[in-house]
Parts: C-alpha cells; sequence; structure tokens
C-alpha cells in the first residue's frame, strides 16, 4: 500500500520575511519587525549598507546567535538606524 502525501506550499512571504510570531505579518514594515524584535529583548546588528538598503540581523538576547536577516529600503528603517552598526549602541 502507498501512502499519498498531500503537497505544501510555502508561504508567499514579503522580503523582509517577517512570518508572524515576533517577526510580525506580511503587511509590517521592516520597521515595525525591527521595533518588535527589540521590545521583546532582542538585539540587531547591520551586517551592510548599500544605496539600495540596508542588510540587518535579528540577534537573540541570549547570545547573540543570529536567529533571522532581512534587506530593506525603507527609508525609515533607515532613519531608524541612522549610523548606529548595531542595538548595543542604545544602551551607552
Amino acid at each position: 500500500m502507498e501512502l499519498s502525501l498531500p503537497s505544501i506550499s510555502a508561504p508567499r512571504i514579503r522580503h523582509h520575511q517577517a512570518t508572524g510570531g515576533i517577526l510580525g505579518g506580511v503587511k509590517d514594515s521592516a520597521l515595525e519587525t525591527l521595533q518588535r524584535w527589540e521590545t521583546a529583548g532582542g538585539h540587531w546588528q547591520v551586517l551592510s549598507r548599500s544605496p539600495t538598503g540596508l542588510l540587518v540581523a535579528l540577534l537573540r538576547c541570549d547570545g547573540g546567535e543570529e536567529a533571522h536577516r532581512f534587506t530593506s529600503a525603507d527609508p525609515d528603517l533607515a532613519t531608524y538606524i541612522g549610523d548606529r552598526e548595531s542595538s548595543e549602541l542604545l544602551s551607552s
């Protein structure tokens, strides 16, 4: 007897790949996603900057392991981050 498994399709995700939970939903802006992460106690780090946007890593609060990353050209995110390289600079 052969088992037939239903096909599973991947959900459509916007470029900043927010997928629910702390990361938010697909309609959240990159800034909202970052602020939700900070509110939950996580940290972030800018991995790269370019004329087309920022590459940001979301880091766990219990050791700094990268949990997620996203790229965004959102001007509100760029303004919020400014010239900081990480959220660690907020506490100094």
